[in-house]
């Protein structure tokens, strides 16, 4: 099961499969076609991990380490009951997946994980479409944004629920209104009102939960660039260890370089403008800068010669 197979070679043997163990009626266990169902979670997870734009579950690690975290248990949104159910609606394994039973799901789950696709923490599973890496940690902030996601669903379902309630609440006011009962007018307003004051407070909640999510993910970004700034130090450290360079060395050399450099010119200014025929002194100057050149060339070598003996001694 390391290597989870997939595609519509698959449906063939999935459609020949007896639906027996999946339903919890039969005790025969088809690894092929157990392989080829993880195939086509692992599939879909991968879909789901690249889209982003799936509302029912909550993916991360996009360009990196691609996860999906799923309730364990049940059949409910966000579960990992429901994902399977969704990939038969998406493919062509509907029969199976729309009609699996839990001892088919632990199953599944059993054989994600000891294939190097899933990991357990409680009651939450997450998969990995690419596989686990060596040096893998499931960080508590994954969970804490899949609970983030979880109940901001549950409130904006709540919104939408209180807003019908209001809406209905002020119908019946205004037709009680018409009919001149006013007594029951007042009711429907107080309902309205209840619904209205729950309204606020659970934008006002959801209000919080985005600044939250904001400020986790900020945080999380702000851990890779420490590890990344950090990566790039140890590596510039690396390189001045192994070359015997340092930076004060390339300082001076640079300072060196720019002193011959404004030598040079100055030889050029001090030429006479309209300097024809005989170009000795030229070739004196040309010459003179060579040498200085293969004198500074040569102190260059001295110097990177030492810091390699130092190098040595000390290890």
């Amino acid at each position: 099961t390391n290597a989870l197979p997939s595609g519509e070679n698959d449906v063939i043997v999935v459609a020949s499969f007896q639906e027996g163990f999946l339903l919890g009626k039969d005790e025969v266990i088809s690894i092929a076609i157990v392989a080829s169902l993880c195939g086509h979670v692992m599939s879909y997870s991968k879909t789901v991990c690249q889209s982003g734009d799936e509302p029912n579950f909550f993916s991360c690690g996009v360009g990196n380490v691609e996860r999906v975290i799923l309730f364990r248990t049940g059949w409910h949104e966000c579960s990992f009951g429901s994902f399977c159910r969704q990939i038969g609606f998406q493919q062509q394994v509907g029969k199976i997946f729309s009609r699996i039973s839990e001892r088919g799901l632990d199953l599944l789950i059993s054989t994600l994980c000891q294939s190097n696709h899933a990991l357990i923490e409680k009651d939450i599973i997450t998969l990995f479409p690419g596989g686990i890496p060596s040096n893998f940690q499931l960080f508590q902030s994954d969970h804490a944004l899949f609970q983030i996601h979880i109940t901001k669903k549950t409130i904006r379902i709540r919104l939408q629920c209180l807003k019908n309630d209001a809406n209905v609440a002020k119908k019946n006011a205004v037709d009680a209104s018409k009919n001149n009962n006013t007594q029951l007018a007042m009711v429907h307003m107080r309902q309205r009102k209840t619904a209205m004051g729950e309204l606020e407070r659970c934008a006002s909640i959801l209000t919080h939960l985005n600044g939250s999510e904001l400020r986790l993910e900020r945080a999380r970004n702000d851990v890779q660039i420490v590890e990344t700034y950090t990566h790039l130090k140890t590596a510039l450290w690396g390189l001045r260890k192994t070359s015997g360079v340092d930076g004060k060395s390339v300082e001076e050399l640079i300072k060196q370089l720019e002193m011959e450099r404004e030598k040079e010119q100055c030889i050029e200014e001090a030429k006479p403008n309209g300097a024809t025929g005989d170009h000795s002194d030229e070739n004196d100057v040309h010459r003179a800068s060579n040498l200085n050149a293969s004198k500074l060339k040569l102190r260059w070598r001295r110097v990177l010669a030492n810091k390699g003996k130092k190098h040595r001694l000390k290890g």
